[in-house]
């Protein structure tokens, strides 16, 4: 009782007679490391100091300034995409960026994702997301958002190997080559025998990139 008691007090209300929870809580946080270090090697194996999976330096996808929270040359979002079913709102803001009205689209898979973020399309909506700042050249964003959407979804979602090729070419637009390189070279450790169209996709960037 006496333990749990300190657990459950703030430094805000602690006494002399009753110790907060402050030292708990830095004893917790340094268990939750090692557990998640730990858990992060027995997943990947080949992954080293300083690096998030296999090659991608930690910079390369943690260091990324964060996606802006919105889109301010968005137009209103039409009632389709903000109203009905999961499924219905995944296929609105979809038609919003198959008629190249990207910054519109962005908003509304911002929207879905919000409101959805563990539907069935959320890990397709957020590679466009990711595509309606590509389309419009805001690579630094649009790198941020291909870099959250691998670590949210993981290297086996549907759209992982897409969002890394997009990364690596966000960072290319950047004029950050080597990371760009780097990130194509992921794609080759993760993904040793891709799909055709990812295959010859990449060969293109990494030629463009001038990678080894």
């Amino acid at each position: 009782p006496d333990l749990l008691i300190r657990a459950l007090t703030h430094a805000s209300i602690a006494t002399p007679g009753r110790p907060d929870n402050q030292r708990l809580e830095f004893l917790g946080d340094r268990v939750l490391g090692l557990v998640m270090a730990s858990a992060l090697m027995r997943a990947d194996r080949a992954a080293r100091e300083g690096y998030v999976l296999g090659s991608i330096p930690r910079d390369a996808v943690l260091g990324l300034p964060g996606p802006d929270g919105g889109d301010a040359g968005a137009g209103e979002v039409p009632a389709a995409a903000l109203t009905g079913s999961a499924k219905d709102r995944y296929e609105a803001a979809l038609a919003l960026l198959q008629e190249g009205d990207f910054a519109t689209a962005g908003a509304a898979f911002e929207r879905f994702l919000a409101d959805f973020p563990n539907a069935d399309d959320a890990a397709s909506a957020a590679f466009w997301l990711g595509e309606t700042r590509y389309f419009r050249k805001d690579y630094a964003d649009a790198a941020a958002i291909y870099a959250r959407n691998y670590r949210t979804y993981g290297p086996d979602a549907l759209r992982a190997p897409d969002n890394l090729l997009k990364l690596g070419l966000s960072l290319a637009a950047l004029g950050d080559k080597t990371r760009a390189c780097q990130t194509y070279a992921e794609i080759g450790r993760r993904y040793p025998e891709p799909q055709e169209t990812l295959a010859r996709n990449l060969d293109r960037a990494r030629r463009s990139a001038g990678c080894a």
